[in-house]
């Protein structure tokens, strides 16, 4: 992948003063992850004592308290020079580094002059990214040992304070610009100035953290029925420092195990994008075009823990719908094949947000194959997640089985299969309950094709409920549970 370098600006040996609201300035260029590893084996120290690496790991501690933004310490030392040369243009270095982000005291940037009165200078190499803003890759930091340094508070002295300069270009390094109307550490001048000041931590927040979009919970197993439109979160508003104004609609997903997640966004009106992250938008997937259509969707196994569920578009739709529209967003957790879309076998009933999953297996649920042989033992079982307005309220689960030889089945109240004529005023319910978030649904264990007679057919096998307040409407997956055994 092509890296394009950037630097940022450095800084002067001038004075500061401003006041007023915030206003912070980003540099248009930010780590995808909101944590960054610096390496600060410097070695030497002060002239008061202190090492300069110990500065370094409060300096970054500084940063990691205020902000949402984290950076790690790690003790070793790497050149902020390596796999820099040459002139990359405006007097400083190219070469794509050595990938390690790497802090020291240099006579010059890597071969090329400091400048008159320049401090420091954070050197940032950068790629294009897919959400509106380079993202950063590799940040190094060359200290300019020409001058005289130390570690101290308090007013500027003769003496360069190593540390708010070290916070300064920290602040270059997760993506900040210089600030040249409120007083702050990322002025582009020193001043007496020392610590964080809130237009610091407000920029870092700005571009880390997603207190201006609103975040919705959803369960493993459900789904959702909503819209990108006008008034919706955008993804600048989501990803600080980015400049793609697409709509994006995100939810929160707390997983308490390990989880085979089956995550699909689908829509007829505009053209999906999925994006996964962690709490902080950080280690972020983005899936689009499941299996050439227009859906987007994410099948794996997600670890215990939380995530964020965005569902994106296009500023420009790439080739499916518009980038508004209404979408369906499912989720299932337990590694069952999700049945489609939900039916009712009344027209007249509302859309519901259920979600039905269930397979047939011979093997424990490691597969869910098309075809078994006559003599296998197959389990057939599932699972609905009834809308969520419809939990709690009294019901019934339904099972349905249809042969290739046009032979169709129920599941009455005792777990037998009846002969069912097609009048679903008669169809049995399997089960009579309250609806409960998820509710598992055992259809037959042990099935073998050659015991009963069925070798040769293709088995399908619907799932469904009904509100007791509504028998005659019984939502069920579009898609059957559907195998078929040899002959």
């Amino acid at each position: 992948m092509v890296r394009f370098p950037k630097k940022s600006v450095a800084l002067l040996l001038t004075a500061f003063a401003g006041s007023g609201a915030l206003a912070f300035s980003l540099a248009g260029q930010r780590w995808l992850d909101p944590v960054a590893t610096m390496y600060i084996g410097m070695s030497g120290s002060a002239p008061s004592g202190i090492a300069w690496s110990t500065v370094l790991r409060e300096t970054l501690q500084r940063w990691n308290d205020g902000t949402d933004f984290t950076f790690v310490a790690n003790e070793s030392y790497a050149d902020p020079c390596a796999g820099r040369q040459g002139n990359g243009g405006s007097g400083y270095p190219g070469g794509n580094g050595d990938g390690r982000n790497g802090m020291d005291f240099r006579s010059n940037v890597c071969g090329n002059s400091f400048g008159s009165g320049v401090l420091a200078v954070t050197l940032s190499l950068s790629f294009p990214g897919k959400l509106g803003f380079p993202v950063l890759d590799q940040t190094d930091i060359v200290f300019n040992q020409n001058l005289n340094w130390d570690v101290y508070d308090g007013p500027r002295r003769t003496q360069i304070d190593f540390r708010r300069v070290a916070l300064h270009e920290l602040g270059h390094a997760l993506g900040l610009d210089h600030e040249r109307s409120q007083a702050a550490i990322m002025a582009p001048t020193l001043a007496d100035l020392y610590e964080l000041q809130a237009d610091d931590i407000a920029g870092a927040n700005a571009m880390y953290s997603l207190k201006t979009c609103q975040v919705r919970d959803l369960a493993p197993s459900g789904a959702i029925n909503d819209s990108l439109n006008t008034g919706d979160c955008r993804v600048r508003d989501a990803f600080g420092g980015s400049s793609d104004t697409s709509f994006v609609d995100i939810y929160r997903l707390k997983l308490d195990k390990a989880t085979d997640m089956d995550i699909l966004v689908h829509s007829s009106e505009l053209d999906p994008v999925l994006i996964l992250t962690d709490a902080k938008l950080g280690g972020l997937e983005i899936h689009d075009d499941f299996q050439g259509s227009c859906d987007a969707r994410l099948r794996r196994r997600l670890q215990a823990g939380e995530y964020r569920i965005l569902v994106n578009t296009y500023e420009q739709p790439q080739k499916c719908g518009g980038n508004t529209g209404a979408y369906s967003l499912t989720l299932t957790g337990g590694g069952l094949p999700l049945l489609g879309s939900i039916a009712n076998v009344s027209s007249a009933a509302p859309a519901a947000s259920a979600v039905i999953t269930g397979g047939a297996t011979a093997d424990a649920g490691a597969t869910y194959p098309a075809s078994f042989a006559a003599t296998q033992a197959i389990d057939i079982f599932g699972l609905i997640a009834p809308d969520p307005a419809h939990v709690g309220r009294p019901g019934r689960l339904y099972t349905l089985v249809m042969l290739s030889d046009g032979r169709r089945f129920a599941q009455d109240g005792g777990g037998n299969f009846v002969r069912f004529d097609g009048d679903m005023s008669r169809l049995p319910a399997r089960r009579s309950l309250t609806l409960g978030a998820q509710e598992q649904v055992s259809v037959i264990n042990g099935l073998r094709g050659d015991a009963l007679g069925i070798a040769g057919q293709t088995v399908s096998v619907y799932l469904g409920y009904a509100l007791d307040t509504a028998p005659q409407q019984i939502w069920y997956g579009r898609t059957p549970i559907r195998f078929s055994i040899q002959p």
